[in-house]
């Protein structure tokens, strides 16, 4: 008789759920929170490589860490068809949705502004365009690399 090691079947489910874990969509990866160990460890492994996949066409890979770090500091966040892709990722709608979207919004906060412009300079993004909100309040700075990958980020008051 053999020593059955207890955490074995255990490590094995786990990576198991990790390579199923890639092919669900948004909603369905969700719920794994709701079921038993380990599957509610998977869940954010999971959504942060499907982050670091998409910025990978903005941001080179593994530069993703320190540019999430540097959102964090800065009080911005990630939105538009960023988010999107993130959400419809196993979705019928994905395949539709992946053509041609070729731009990332970052919202940040005015002051944090030049924060988010330092790091986007970093990685060879110029300044292309200025869209000043109604009222002022909000100030939208295209940036452009070349080959056409464009970020929107937008500053709020």
């Amino acid at each position: 008789m053999y020593i059955v090691n207890p955490l074995a079947p255990n490590i094995f489910l786990f990576e198991l759920l990790l390579n199923v874990a890639q092919h669900l969509s948004f909603a369905t990866l969700a719920s794994f929170a709701c079921l038993p160990h380990p599957a509610p460890d998977v869940v954010p492994l999971e959504l942060r490589r499907r982050m670091i996949v998409d910025l990978s066409q903005y941001i080179p890979a593994e530069h993703a860490t320190d540019f999430f770090d540097i959102l964090e500091q800065a009080g911005a966040a990630l939105t538009g068809s960023f988010v999107r892709r993130l959400l419809l990722t196993g979705n019928e709608g994905d395949k539709a949705f992946k053509s041609g979207v070729r731009d990332l919004n970052i919202v940040v906060e005015r002051y944090q502004y030049e924060t988010i412009a330092s790091a986007l300079r970093k990685y060879d993004y110029d300044q292309t365009q200025e869209s000043v909100g109604r009222h002022y309040k909000n100030v939208a700075y295209s940036y452009t690399q070349p080959g056409g990958t464009q970020i929107i980020s937008s500053l709020l008051e």
